[in-house]
């Protein structure tokens, strides 16, 4: 028996012990809360003894106690990670902590007080996971991911949650520090030609972030322009996170960094460009996360129970819990009323049930909560040039929002340009499954004319109701009502004369009726009453019902206007293939232009990197279009090609694009002609350079924040990494990824590797964090060399040195350290050499160091030959 086998041999057999102890049922997940001693702890230290007496039947000795640092990541109580160097214990992957290291972060997420007292202040200086579970901790190891599980005992815990869906990770705080300046540069470069004449366009965004503060600047590039170059906008931003705001020093409309209010105001001007100061505070400084429910409740479980919840009659949760206290969270609410039902199973089969409604608007701020901006700025005069900016428009803007409870919400706001004036407030409520908001503005112009608007929007919002057979009452409702008088002016512009708007109301209405998950019947209708214009009505009845593999939806539009009175019939029709349901086929037809659609999605199951689309549209042979793709896609490339051909009354229309999504540009390429008198061919390339500090990489563009993956090896020159979201690294430049956003926190690991055999690669999973447009550089690979070099030790007796570790070191570098173990023959194989002289020591007191020579020409596996141990003076 080899060394890796014996060693995957007894990892068979831990696995298989321990899930056994745990097992209830294939298809139940049981929680079992460890105890402040572990119960099973006699079966724990029959589980060691049984791996020491078969680690000594394997190899004829005794397990080593030698243990070496590797890089983790430490994941507590399934939610909260942090990186840690652990000792780990090659033959039994044994673990010890440091103890300075694990103590600080179990103290920071754990009840202080009560684990210093199980604990005791007096600990050796490592910790190990056997000391650890005597009091509770139950630890699993995956040197596949690099990843160590502890699981907490239940009073330890400072709540003992559970989440009855799957949550991201909580990444545990690191000591803050000092960010290299980092950075990067978005561009867009267009080439077009027509005929004989030839022109360039190009947009270049650049990001610096340096010690918190973020300097934008967008710069534009016209060939044809007298002025070619023009530096469009520009800002500096800076978040105060504690008090969650941010200052905007510029032009507040950013690309990629302005905080959206989640309830515009009529006021343009919250909606419209502005160069001056911004002061914003939101709820969430991170623009994609969404709010979710703060909704908990707290289940006290006595005996060994099931717990069951449903949520509309859809259950949600279904585990076995030991005995104790437990904070239910993360409910998956829908928005408006919740119908909520927590049982309790026991063994003896006592059923308790509680049944309470909630109502959750993700919308509305939660209570006490606040959101607010406050801006002075000059607009624009015609497009975005800080050089071309309006003076004579002095703009000031103020909104306040807050929370008055989980259902009612307030907002306030005020926009004064010069003369004009405009207040306003908006109030949010929800009740049942109904969720409205009204807004009232009033405005006064220059010529101090008073002008008022209405904005009503009302909807339900339960979508889990269905009836199972026609009611008068809809299943969901919407309506919204626009009441702008004469003179009410939302507008920017400062005129000497009055407002150009009309006395105007609009009401839409729309119900909808979902009878069952396949059939739904919805109609809609828009009254407009335009005093100075003409009115107008529309009514619209839309359905659906779908069976297996077909959909087919219908829409009646009945307008009454005097410049269009018409009534219009759509149909439309989806069959997914039953045998290939990756396919797509749609029909649809129209009354009113006699238009003809088919669309054609084709996946074939026999090649998933390759998709076929077809679209053609015929109303009469001069009237028509047909469209063609083709397109190949796999992690780190996309590859499209469209051919689109149209005929409209005589004129022939004919365009050819090859699209390329990459990891490191975005470039689409276009041919048209237009009958024989016109043609165009036009190229777009898209990319970005991004740096931290002293490293580089080519992108495509980037969002908000990023990561730079660098070598940390000059021997990964030659070879070629590919991380799961098909980022590249290889010797044109180091991956980067480019969709992380501000404030995120994301694991990613490596998809492939073509590295040379002798390259240590170290941990395969890596944490990436960001700021505010921030870019962190991430090191693959461990330092030294690329080749993998093999020796057999031999005791003074001719005895293989068998199941020992050591260490070799670079003598040119002494921070270079490699380490290696060797299995029962004595055999040692260690990547990671570069040439050169290297000093071997062994952990093993009893034989003295030596050193070993890597010439200049070693190729992978460089043989060392037999090495003889010579004994220790």
């Amino acid at each position: 028996m080899s060394l890796i086998t014996g060693i995957q041999l007894l990892v068979l057999i831990s696995l298989g012990c321990t899930s056994s102890a745990y097992a209830e049922s294939p298809q139940t997940k049981v929680l079992i809360p460890p105890s402040t001693k572990s119960d099973s702890n006699k079966e724990k230290q029959s589980l060691e003894e049984q791996k020491a007496a078969l680690f000594e039947k394997a190899f004829g000795k005794k397990t080593p106690e030698t243990y070496y640092p590797h890089d983790m990541q430490i994941i507590l109580d399934q939610t909260i990670v942090t990186p840690m160097v652990v000792d780990i214990n090659p033959y039994t992957q044994s673990l010890r902590f440091k103890t300075t290291s694990i103590k600080y972060f179990l103290e920071q997420h754990l009840l202080k007080t009560e684990l210093r007292k199980i604990l005791g202040e007096k600990l050796p200086p490592t910790l190990s996971e056997e000391f650890l579970r005597e009091y509770g901790f139950d630890i699993k190891i995956n040197m596949k991911y690099q990843t160590v599980s502890i699981t907490s005992p239940l009073k330890l815990r400072k709540q003992v949650n559970l989440y009855l869906r799957s949550l991201p990770k909580v990444y545990s705080a690191q000591p803050n520090k000092n960010q290299p300046i980092n950075g990067y540069l978005n561009t867009l470069h267009a080439f077009s030609m027509n005929k004989s004449r030839y022109s360039y366009n190009g947009n270049y965004n650049s990001n610096i972030h340096m010690h918190d503060w973020l300097l934008q600047t967008e710069t534009q590039y016209n060939y044809n322009n007298e002025q070619n170059s023009m530096v469009t906008s520009g800002r500096i931003v800076r978040d105060l996170l504690e008090e969650r705001v941010r200052l905007t020093f510029g032009d507040n409309n950013s690309p990629n960094s302005d905080l959206f209010l989640e309830r515009l105001p009529l006021a343009s001007g919250f909606q419209q460009a502005l160069f001056g100061v911004d002061v914003s505070h939101v709820g969430r400084m991170a623009r994609q996360s969404n709010r979710k429910s703060e909704f908990s409740y707290s289940l006290t479980v006595v005996t060994r129970s099931r717990i069951e919840i449903e949520i509309n009659g859809s259950p949600v949760y279904n585990q076995i819990v030991s005995p104790g206290t437990y904070i239910l969270q993360g409910f998956p609410f829908q928005t408006g009323r919740n119908n909520l039902t927590i049982r309790t199973i026991s063994a003896q089969g006592t059923i308790q049930e509680k049944q309470m409604e909630y109502f959750h608007n993700p919308s509305l701020l939660p209570k006490g909560a606040t959101e607010y901006q406050f801006v002075t700025g000059l607009p624009y005069k015609n497009f975005t040039d800080f050089t071309e900016l309006d003076d004579t428009r002095l703009t000031n803007l103020a909104y306040f929002r807050y929370g008055l409870n989980a259902q009612f919400g307030l907002t306030g706001y005020m926009q004064t340009i010069r003369d004009n004036v405009i207040v306003g407030s908006i109030g949010e409520y929800g009740f049942g499954a109904n969720i409205m908001s009204l807004e009232l503005a009033h405005s006064r112009n220059a010529q101090d004319q008073m002008g008022q608007a209405l904005r009503l929007r009302a909807y339900s919002s339960s979508a889990s109701i269905q009836n199972k057979r026609l009611t008068l009452i809809p299943s969901y409702y919407t309506i919204n009502i626009d009441y702008t008088s004469l003179h009410f002016d939302r507008n920017m512009f400062v005129s000497d004369t009055s407002p150009r708007n009309s006395l105007r109301s609009v009401i839409s209405p729309s119900v909808i009726w979902q009878f069952t998950n396949c059939c739904q019947v919805q109609l809609s209708a828009v009254f407009r009453d335009n005093r100075n214009r003409v009115d107008s009505q529309a009514f619209e009845l839309r359905s659906f019902y779908r069976i297996k593999g077909i959909q087919i939806d219908t829409t009646l539009e009945r307008t009454y206007d005097i410049q269009n009175d018409s009534f219009t019939f759509f149909t439309n029709l989806t069959w997914r293939p039953g045998r290939k349901k990756r396919n797509r086929f749609n029909y649809r037809y129209s009354n009113n232009t006699n238009e003809h659609t088919l669309m054609a999605n084709l996946w074939p199951e026999n090649d998933k990197f390759m998709n076929y689309q077809w679209n053609s549209r015929f109303i009469n042979p001069e009237n028509q279009s047909h469209d063609g793709l083709i397109r190949y896609q796999n992690l780190e490339h996309t590859l499209a090609t469209r051919y689109y051909r149209s005929t409209n009354v005589g004129y022939n229309y004919d365009r050819f694009e090859v699209d390329y999504d990459g990891s490191r540009a975005l470039i689409d390429v276009n041919h048209s002609r237009q009958s024989t008198w016109s043609t165009t061919t036009s190229m777009q390339i898209a990319t970005s350079v991004a740096f931290v500090g002293k490293h580089w990489g080519i992108s495509r563009p980037i969002n908000e924040s990023f990561a730079i993956l660098y070598p940390n090896n000059e021997g990964m020159k030659d070879g070629t990494i590919v991380f799961k979201n098909g980022s590249v690294l290889d010797r044109f430049s180091a991956a980067v990824f480019p969709f992380l956003g501000s404030y995120q926190s994301k694991e990613l690991g490596i998809h492939s590797v073509d590295m040379p055999i002798g390259l240590d690669l170290g941990p395969q999973q890596f944490i990436l964090e960001s700021r505010l447009n921030t870019g962190q550089a991430i090191p693959i690979g461990k330092p030294g060399g690329v080749i993998m070099a093999s020796a057999i030790l031999h005791k003074p007796n001719e005895k293989p040195f068998d199941l020992e570790v050591g260490t070799c070191t670079y003598v040119d570098d002494p921070t270079l350290v490699v380490q290696f173990f060797t299995n029962r023959k004595g055999k040692l194989l260690v990547q990671g050499l570069k040439s050169g002289t290297y000093s071997v020591q062994l952990l093993s007191n009893e034989y003295a160091d030596f050193t070993i020579e890597v010439p200049k020409d070693a190729q992978s596996p460089f043989n060392l030959g037999t090495i003889t141990l010579k004994r220790e003076k």
